[in-house]
């Protein structure tokens, strides 16, 4: 009886603990970088499955409330003279602004970088861990493997070189950066388009529109977990 009693009272012990994990769990803010965010969730509309139409009515809702500030349109502009300084290095370009941007948006490495910046990762760090990705070679002994074997080598790298901490949110924001891809595109056309019909000439209307994108990243990655949070289904379309 005593051995029955003992175990109960274990058992209720962890039943409490797990419970109150659980509730503290559900009242902590959701934490991704500095931005502080409004939860957007109330303002989307959910019942409808299709990714493609959450994300649309997520970049509108933004186009709606937001107008770049002269300090926001500063902080992009840094974000971007940052890549270009970098990337001058390793590529040149001869095409038109809005063309220019992008591709640097497709390729996903100024998501990325923008993401790391405004989660407090030094410029320094950052562009030396963007640069290690590019030594990160898997060769030939991983030929069925090759881009996980080269995702592992760059994160070991990252890790020797700077921190675990470092390397996992710049790993992380590698693979966000990747996912963010379609969606910045679209928004970043969408504003080119506005710029242009508001009078703006091509390349005014292609720096105003990247700045403006370069902006939005971390509160879109910031909107996105918000609704992964609060739809599966997002979630598993949207990690598709």
């Amino acid at each position: 009886m005593k051995k029955f009693s003992l175990v109960m009272a274990v058992f209720m012990l962890m039943i409490t603990i797990l419970s109150s994990s659980a509730m503290a769990a559900e009242l902590e803010p959701i934490e991704v970088g500095p931005y502080p965010g409004n939860d957007i969730t109330s303002q989307i509309n959910l019942d409808d499955v299709n990714v493609d139409a959450i994300i649309q009515d997520m970049i509108q809702t933004h186009t709606d409330s937001y107008e770049m500030t002269e300090e926001d349109y500063i902080w992009a502009q840094n974000v971007i003279e940052l890549y270009n300084s970098n990337e001058s290095k390793n590529f040149s370009s001869t095409r038109a602004s809005f063309d220019d941007n992008w591709y640097k948006l497709r390729y996903g490495n100024l998501i990325e970088l923008t993401l790391d910046l405004d989660e407090g990762i030094s410029n320094s760090v950052a562009l030396d861990c963007l640069n290690l990705s590019r030594t990160a070679e898997a060769k030939n002994n991983f030929s069925n493997y090759q881009d996980s074997a080269q995702h592992f080598i760059w994160n070991f790298k990252m890790t020797v070189s700077q921190s675990k901490t470092i390397a996992r949110t710049i790993g992380n924001n590698h693979e966000w950066g990747i996912a963010m891809i379609n969606p910045m595109l679209t928004y970043h056309e969408r504003m080119y388009n506005q710029y242009i019909q508001e009078g703006y000439s091509e390349n005014e209307a292609a720096n105003k529109a990247l700045a403006k994108t370069v902006f939005y990243i971390p509160q879109f990655k910031y909107d996105t977990v918000c609704i992964m949070q609060a739809s599966y289904d997002f979630f598993n379309g949207f990690l598709e």
